[in-house]
């Protein structure tokens, strides 16, 4: 006993509890500011040139369709591709407005049920009220949620002689884990995927179109990939692309579009994160010559002890 009284007193009286370890606590001069700076607007200078260097070699070509091609129809769209593609080359459609990331839409689903669990109604309540037509059991959506409700269903064809192929356009983790084929133990209930979609997205919701789609997106305005070709060459010119548009955009007031892009590691053209580097770094130079002419006009020693006993003896004085 007197031995754990002895350890206990010698833990709580340890540097640790009594918090005397070592610590670094520098003081930010303002010469160290600027270098610091300094830094940050080259760092972020250069980060977005190489990024805004590489979005302008990405080549691609895309077209708007919703405003050519009425919901329900099957129609012929033009792209006009400006410039030679060539290598490995992605065909992604694109959507405007429609926020996948609204915490709403991103719980209204039930994982288990996705994994292939079987989930009872009253447990499924994440997915409410969609959980069946007019929220009754009798009716089930298998799989329940506003988010797999929503699956964008319009298909495309290219008339070219490309290889697209839809295999492997999911992430492989999600084929593997997270995905799974609907629970045998559902007797009852509605099976939209396979029912309504299954000649065009077979496999209900192990379809690779369908785990493509329930992936959440951070904006608004999204691609997602719908086709790939691993070694294609497409020569400038116009290309056919026959649409079966089937996906309202009424709901949302968006826009419908299809892309062509050379794969690239930052993915589609975009520049908004070069933008985004180049007003960091101007926003560092600013503050650097903004604390530069404040050095200039009023300077003040930084970390010296001196001042601190000025402010003793000044403390003390008043006393």
């Amino acid at each position: 006993m007197k031995a754990v009284q002895n350890s206990m007193k010698g833990f709580a009286g340890s540097n640790f509890v009594q918090q005397r370890l070592w610590s670094w606590r520098p003081v930010f001069t303002p010469p160290a500011f600027l270098i610091i700076d300094i830094i940050i607007a080259v760092l972020f200078f250069v980060i977005g040139a190489l990024t805004f260097i590489a979005n302008d070699n990405i080549k691609d070509a895309s077209v708007r369709y919703d405003n050519l091609c009425a919901v329900g129809e099957v129609c012929n769209v033009t792209l006009h591709v400006d410039e030679k593609i060539e290598g490995k080359i992605n065909f992604y459609y694109k959507l405007t407005n429609f926020h996948q990331n609204q915490r709403r839409y991103v719980i209204s689903r039930s994982d288990d049920q996705l994994a292939g669990k079987y989930v009872k109604f009253d447990d499924l309540v994440n997915c409410k009220p969609l959980r069946g037509i007019d929220d009754s059991e009798d009716q089930m959506l298998l799989p329940c949620g506003l988010a797999p409700l929503t699956f964008f269903n319009d298909t495309y064809s290219i008339d070219a002689d490309l290889p697209f192929s839809d295999n492997d356009i999911a992430w492989k983790s999600d084929i593997e884990n997270v995905y799974k084929p609907l629970s045998s133990e559902y007797k009852n209930g509605i099976r939209y995927l396979e029912e309504n979609y299954n000649e065009s997205f077979p496999g209900g919701q192990t379809n690779q179109h369908f785990i493509v789609w329930m992936r959440p997106s951070a904006l608004s305005t999204f691609v997602k990939l719908y086709a790939k070709c691993d070694d294609c060459t497409m020569e400038a010119g116009d290309y056919t692309i026959m649409i079966h548009n089937n996906y309202p955009t009424d709901g949302f007031n968006g826009e419908k579009w299809i892309l062509v892009s050379r794969d690239s590691n930052i993915g589609t053209k975009n520049q908004f994160f070069a933008i985004a580097c180049f007003i960091v770094g101007g926003v560092a130079v600013v503050a650097c010559v903004f604390m530069a002419i404040l050095i200039l006009i009023s300077p003040r020693k930084r970390g010296d002890l001196e001042l601190i006993e000025e402010l003793i003896r000044q403390h003390a004085e008043k006393k």
